[in-house]
């Protein structure tokens, strides 16, 4: 197993070209994907520094317990992720979140991103969930250890797409609906919803992840009473109103961030879209939001999906859907509804012998 780690290389996606020689890495040795140029390792480690001779910026990877980092995924607020290959497995790749306490020393990232970790390690397995496979410290540096999901964020999609389908968007709601049952049927709360924590992997299936606000569903039902309850977190278009006013949550609280998802979806932008100011969002859930139904701006939609997010998005918690099992069997129906559905285009010459309309002559009646 050892040679076969060691005759490993990684291909840029995109290029072809070599991004990680690990035989070259053992020896100290880290070759430019632009010019080629072998560059000495040493000293840089989970860096980017540029080329000697090319100057384009180059990965220096590291290695963690089994896994070699290679790569740069992206940065979030918690910490960074990377790219990476197990060395008894170099043929599968995984994504490690390493936290941002190691590069700043912020403790609030580490004890978050601890928690998202012990949290997801909790969920387990979900076709529609991101598992947490592992959870480590190497020195100071904390790290977890996640499947590497080729796809694209769910935001991406909408804003490449303009807007989704309704056949598209039910087709993710009802699959994320499947993964929010599962996390409160572990004892928990995903508190979090919003197209940036949603991956659509090749196949078209919808996986949530990141776990840094999910709590034991006990704890959301004591609203304020607790220490990382005091603040308002959450993300600020999709943020239920009962959170803003320290009420308790339940599953409700995620019906109406999953409606607010799912408007986002169809319309191609969030419901206060036109709101610039972060404050004012966020109020907007309390003091702003429409008593009419969204009707009008869903001219696309079917009756069936318009009456559904209208439900879901109300500000009282008590008039929207109450359970994630009541949600799905609607979901279900109007899904099933919207698939069966077909579109037709005629002429009213088709339809009528002498071409005369019988509607047209009521007209201004």
């Amino acid at each position: 197993m050892k040679n076969k780690f060691q005759k490993t290389i990684c291909l840029d996606s995109d290029t072809g070209n070599v991004i990680f020689d690990v035989e070259m890495w053992q020896n100290g040795i880290v070759k430019c994907p632009q010019c080629t140029m072998p560059i000495e390792s040493k000293e840089k480690i989970l860096g980017i520094h540029p080329c000697p001779n090319c100057q384009s910026p180059v990965f220096f990877p590291c290695k963690m317990k089994d896994y070699v980092l290679y790569s740069t995924l992206g940065t979030g607020g918690l910490g960074r992720v990377f790219l990476a290959i197990k060395t008894n497995e170099p043929g599968r790749k995984y994504a490690v979140k390493v936290s941002n306490h190691a590069f700043t020393g912020d403790e609030y990232s580490l004890k978050i991103l601890l928690r998202e970790a012990n949290t997801g390690l909790d969920l387990g397995k979900h076709p529609n969930i991101v598992e947490i496979l592992d959870v480590d410290m190497v020195g100071n540096l904390v790290f977890v250890v996640l499947p590497l999901i080729e796809g694209m964020r769910l935001d991406r999609i909408v804003s490449y797409s303009g807007f989704l389908s309704e056949r598209k968007a039910l087709h993710l709601v009802s699959q994320i609906i499947e993964a929010e049952i599962h996390i409160c049927s572990k004892g928990f709360l995903y508190r979090d919803l919003k197209p940036e924590n949603i991956i659509v992997d090749k196949g078209g299936n919808a996986k949530l992840f990141d776990y840094g606000l999910t709590i034991k569903k006990e704890d959301a039902s004591l609203a304020g009473k607790l220490e990382y309850s005091d603040d308002i977190e959450g993300s600020p278009y999709y943020i239920p109103p009962e959170r803003i006013l320290g009420l308790p949550e339940n599953e409700s609280s995620e019906i109406y961030s999953l409606g607010m998802m799912l408007y986002h979806m169809l319309k191609g932008q969030p419901y206060f879209s036109t709101v610039t100011e972060l404050e004012q969002i966020v109020r907007s859930h309390v003091l702003d939001l429409k008593g009419i139904s969204v009707a009008d701006e869903m001219k696309r939609c079917t009756t069936g999906t318009i009456r559904l997010i209208d439900r879901m998005i109300t500000r009282m918690p008590a008039m929207r859907y109450q359970t994630l099992d009541e949600l799905r069997i609607d979901v279900r129906d109007i899904l099933s509804e919207v698939a069966t559905t077909k579109t037709i285009k005629l002429k009213k010459s088709d339809l009528f012998k002498d071409g005369k309309v019988p509607g047209e002559d009521l007209r201004g009646q």
